[in-house]
């Protein structure tokens, strides 16, 4: 679970780019770390982000205690991947306001997929590939976050460097990672 001060979800786009690896990527570690203990049975429910906000709810003076706790609920529901299994469903519709829709396939890949990326952006900044490439999703450049302009140098009235991130859907991003795991498969 990742605390976020605002509305966070899973963005598949920038997954697919290597932009989203942070929570993917924990979670990939405590499976790797699983495994390695030995403990093949466990593994994770769900890669959820919770929206921490003061006050955790506003209504009216004359909310009933249901309501007043249907409105924090609501308010504090987490956005992310979580496997539908038995024996979880129930409490991360009640603890966490989550409702199970993914297979532990989805959640493992999305992990595994991360870690790849990551692992080849590290392998590309150590060969001495460091080039400037900013992404633009919804509108919004990087740059215009980035406290590291002076040194890059970007020239926004060039952005043909830029990496253009479209939102995709869950289904499209396990689409094409399974193709890419059946290219890899075959070695090509």
């Amino acid at each position: 679970m990742d605390y976020k001060s605002s509305d966070k979800t899973i963005d598949y786009g920038q997954a697919l780019f290597g932009l989203q690896l942070q929570l993917p990527v924990y979670i990939d570690a405590i499976c790797r770390f699983l495994a390695t203990a030995r403990r093949h049975g466990d593994c994770p429910a769900a890669i959820l982000y919770c929206k921490i906000d003061y006050p955790p709810a506003e209504g009216s003076r004359d909310y009933t205690p249901e309501q007043i706790r249907e409105e924090i609920k609501k308010n504090m529901r987490m956005r992310g991947l979580a496997v539908c299994h038995d024996e979880t469903a129930e409490a991360m519709d009640g603890i966490f306001a989550v409702k199970p829709d993914a297979t532990l396939s989805q959640l493992e890949r999305l992990c595994e997929y991360s870690y790849k990326k990551l692992r080849d952006t590290v392998t590309d900044i150590m060969s001495g590939s460091i080039s400037i490439m900013p992404s633009v999703s919804s509108g919004k450049k990087s740059c215009d976050y980035c406290d590291f302009f002076p040194v890059c140098e970007f020239d926004p009235l060039f952005d043909n460097g830029c990496r253009y991130v479209s939102k995709i859907k869950r289904e499209e991003f396990f689409d094409y990672v399974g193709k890419m795991d059946a290219k890899s498969a075959k070695g090509n």
